[in-house]
Formats: structure tokens, sequence, C-alpha cells
């Protein structure tokens, strides 16, 4: 049936619209829709900034755009701080550098760093995620 809003808790209708937004983006994002991806798991196992129980990382890149999203399972806020490995930027085809960004799920713009020696670093709301779009 339809889902009612009316019927639903204050969370679960912070859930249904953050759930609603995410779709939207998967049909107007080329980088969800048709990009590639790049698992960042493997290189913050060991991360002290990133705790790979709670926080989830990855890429999403095509020629002319790169999303980095990353989740956060756990109930408190988390400054997490995610490695991205040479291979990642080799892969896209980009040099260490830095670039105008926008987190598509708040609008929040900031420059972030793509960077071989330097971690991309992102605030994460408890049970919350972000989607850092960066334009080349």
């Amino acid at each position: 049936g339809r889902c009612n809003n009316d019927k639903l808790t204050p969370e679960q209708c912070t859930l249904r619209n953050l759930y609603k937004q995410v779709l939207t983006l998967c049909n107007s994002e080329k980088a969800i829709s048709q990009g590639e991806f790049f698992d960042l798991m493997y290189v913050n196992f060991d991360n002290g900034n990133f705790d790979p129980h709670r926080h989830y990382a990855y890429l999403r890149y095509t020629p002319d755009e790169i999303l980095l999203i990353a989740v956060n399972f756990g109930t408190q806020a988390s400054d997490i701080s995610i490695n991205i490995p040479a291979l990642a930027l080799d892969m896209m085809g980009i040099e260490s550098a830095s670039y105008d960004a926008i987190e598509l799920l708040s609008g929040k713009r900031e420059t972030k760093h793509l960077h071989r020696a330097l971690p991309f670093t992102t605030q994460v709301d408890g049970k919350g995620a972000v989607i850092w779009k960066i334009k080349r």
C-alpha cells in the first residue's frame, strides 16, 4: 500500500526522506548509475580515524566526476578520515589535488582533497551518510 507519513514516527519519516533522496540520486547521478566502483575498506582497516565495524566508504566515478560515499552505522556522529590508495587515483586518472565539492544530501560545499599521502576527511552523522561529489 501507500506510505502514509501521518502514521510514521519522526525517525521513520527522516529515514524515508533519506531513502527518497538516495533513490533520486541513483537515477540522476551518472557516477552511480553508470560509473565504476572502488571499495575503500581494504585500505582503512588499520586506520585509527575510521572504524570498519561502524563505517563504510567507497568511490563511484566517471571520466567527469567522482563520488565519495561514506556511511556511519554507529549512533554517534563521527569525524572520519578515509585513506584513498594511489591505485584508486590512478584508475580515476587524477593527480593529487584539492577540488571544490558538494555534499549531495545536505548541499554543503567544501574544498576536499584527493591526495596520495593525505586522507579524505568528512563528518558523518550517527546513522547517516554523506555523498561528496567532485567534478573534474
